[in-house]
């Protein structure tokens, strides 16, 4: 699969072509996700009454993480609506409803592509899956935020190339697709925040993630019909946590699952994410802010039963994200 298009395309001749590298066909290029939470006492991290997290250093990590995270202006607030039940399927959002959705994308010959989702932690500062950026040099990626029709230019667009990639230095170590984080920074100064750029909350480390906790994925990846292209808007789905015991049976996934996993959707098939939503975000309410509690990562097919999406648990990667912050910044 040396070739890799994104179905909008007017000739072959515009995809990827081999000197790229290699393409990646399977669904471990997935999405993002929201969840609901009755948790009232949850400290929320990227606010400055955060105590640290094992280390004394992350001062500057503090003051990058955003005060205002995790919201949305209040014009916005009312207009969300119920999602269909997967995103193969799923319903455009309103713009601007999920500000901290970026796009990892691709340079080719002719134009740029979608490669992944991203999420934004700070105006420096991208979190998205490692499996992500394994294809190309890092001259080849760069972020687009700020983005809902991809076909569209919007004004509420900015793109930046990056300045440097920090990937889990346990990445696929052990268990295949294990740790699968990156934290890009990007050059320059970073992203101006508005009304459609912002950043999401990080949640405290160990957080619990409960069994059938509403969720949400989000992203522009494809819909999951043979020969799709990725979506040309922004879409979201509502899915629920799958509990440890459930997700580790032999029939779903089994000892394929490491500590740094968990997995969401619907075990009868139907509510999922697929090619093209990897690295993006799984956010959840808490005290009228919007947490990132996954990355997403990887699954088998698009929707099929006892094969949902696999997801990175952030909770478990705080200090490694807040520690690969501030040396960032001290660099």
């Amino acid at each position: 699969d040396g070739v890799h298009c994104a179905g909008n395309e007017s000739s072959v001749d515009n995809c990827l072509h081999q000197e790229w590298g290699q393409s990646d066909c399977k669904h471990e290029e997935d999405v993002s996700v929201v969840c609901s939470l009755d948790t009232d006492e949850i400290d929320i991290l990227g606010r400055k009454n955060t105590p640290p997290i094992e280390d004394v250093t992350n001062n500057l990590t503090d003051d990058i993480l955003p005060d205002d995270c995790g919201t949305i202006d209040e014009e916005l607030k009312y207009q969300t609506t119920d999602f269909t039940p997967k995103v193969v399927q799923g319903k455009e959002i309103t713009r601007g409803t999920i500000p901290w959705q970026a796009s990892l994308r691709v340079r080719t010959s002719i134009k740029s592509i979608h490669w992944c989702g991203a999420v934004i932690l700070s105006p420096l500062h991208i979190l998205t899956s490692a499996h992500c950026l394994q294809d190309y040099t890092k001259s080849a990626y760069f972020v687009r935020v700020g983005d809902f029709d991809t076909e569209v230019p919007e004004d509420s667009e900015q793109e930046h190339d990056i300045e440097t990639i920090y990937i889990h230095e346990d990445y696929s170590k052990g268990l295949r697709l294990s740790n699968d984080l990156a934290l890009i920074l990007l050059k320059g100064r970073g992203l101006q925040f508005s009304s459609y750029v912002r950043a999401v909350c990080l949640p405290p480390a160990g957080t619990v993630y409960v069994s059938g906790t509403n969720c949400t994925i989000s992203g522009w990846g494809s819909n999951g019909k043979p020969g799709a292209g990725f979506s040309r808007r922004l879409k979201a789905t509502n899915v629920p946590i799958i509990s440890e015991p459930e997700c580790r049976a032999p029939y779903v996934y089994g000892d394929a699952l490491s500590s740094g996993m968990f997995c969401a959707g619907d075990l009868q098939g139907g509510s999922d994410s697929c090619q093209g939503d990897s690295g993006g975000p799984f956010v959840c309410p808490i005290n009228d802010r919007s947490v990132l509690y996954g990355v997403t990562s990887w699954g088998h097919g698009c929707g099929r039963p006892n094969k949902p999406g696999v997801y990175t648990k952030v909770g478990n990667y705080i200090s490694w994200i807040r520690n690969k912050i501030h040396d960032s910044l001290n660099g």
